[in-house]
């Protein structure tokens, strides 16, 4: 018999043949393939189809929850409830022997693609996985990278500030040594100006013809700050020497000055001079010896002895000298 285009019923012949028809309905359909050659046919080759399917579908092991869930699912399916074989061609009569295991073929092709999609998303999430945790690892990796520039950074910040520390520390130091010499050669100045005052109200009080007024100097570095004037009365065979700001000698020491005549062989003496704390000293001197001409006045440092008038030959390094 040729199987038609369709049947109005084909679509209960599925349902029967892949177990979602059950019960009375079920018992039912069995009855009426009895009587119905067409339908029986539509529904044997469902079944084929169905068996057909099973065999092309990709063997897998499904899991232990899909497989009892098959096994549960066909066990489910109800018996016919025919009292005796379908009285109809021999290949009608296999195929409904078969709709049984047709329908278990379909549940396990359902549980199978159900599996692989199980397994398929298994693997994504797998894969994701592994994604995550080396983009995970890199963002570690990163972090650690960071955290150590952070630190490298930190070190040399605090290098800097150290540094910038000491240098504002030596800029202070230098400001304070620059003020205290600016304090010094006001005071210098100051004194040179008072000097200067009083070699005038001394050349003005003396006659000028008598008096010879001599300014000593040093070429040392330590005796530069030192200011010396000497005011020489020939007549009178005397002279005042007057100093400022002249360091002090060691204790077995003592300035001692020197008028330096032409006609003498060495300086001659013209006495011990102190000066107190602060490197001032002013004295009336005569030279041990009468002086023709006074061409030069010098300061020395000596050897101090008993004699206040001090040693009577210069053996010591000068430290002032008139021009």
């Amino acid at each position: 018999m040729k199987t038609p285009a369709t049947h109005p019923r084909e679509e209960e012949a599925a349902a029967y043949v892949f177990g979602h028809m059950e019960g009375a309905e079920r018992i039912a359909f069995a009855r009426d393939l009895e009587h119905d050659a067409v339908l029986c046919q539509v529904t044997e080759e469902l079944s084929d189809m169905a068996g057909a399917l099973a065999l092309t579908a990709r063997q897998s092991a499904p899991p232990a929850l899909v497989r009892d869930w098959v096994v549960d699912r066909v066990k489910t399916i109800p018996q016919d409830g025919r009292a005796k074989p379908v009285t109809t061609a021999a290949p009608r009569g296999r195929g409904f022997a078969f709709l049984g295991w047709a329908a278990a073929a379909a549940l396990a092709i359902v549980g199978g693609v159900a599996w692989m999609q199980v397994d398929a998303d298994r693997q994504a999430l797998v894969a994701k996985a592994a994604a995550l945790e080396k983009s995970a690892a890199e963002v570690r990796a990163q972090n650690t990278s960071l955290k150590t520039t952070v630190s490298e950074a930190r070190e040399a910040a605090e290098r800097s500030a150290k540094a910038a520390d000491a240098l504002k520390q030596e800029l202070t130091d230098k400001e304070k040594a620059a003020s205290a010499l600016k304090q010094e050669l006001a005071t210098a100045t100051d004194a040179n100006k008072a000097l200067e005052q009083e070699k005038a109200l001394i050349i003005k009080s003396q006659e000028l013809d008598k008096m010879q007024i001599a300014t000593l100097k040093s070429t040392i570095a330590d005796y530069k700050q030192g200011v010396a004037v000497v005011v020489w009365d020939a007549a009178k065979q005397e002279g005042i020497l007057k100093l400022e700001r002249m360091p002090p000698v060691q204790q077995n020491k003592d300035y001692q000055l020197w008028v330096v005549d032409p006609s003498k062989k060495t300086p001659v003496n013209a006495g011990v001079v102190r000066v107190d704390a602060k490197g001032f000293a002013k004295v009336q001197f005569k030279p041990a010896l009468d002086v023709q001409s006074a061409d030069k006045f010098a300061l020395s440092v000596e050897k101090k002895v008993p004699d206040p008038a001090g040693v009577p030959v210069g053996a010591g390094p000068i430290v002032l000298l008139s021009p």
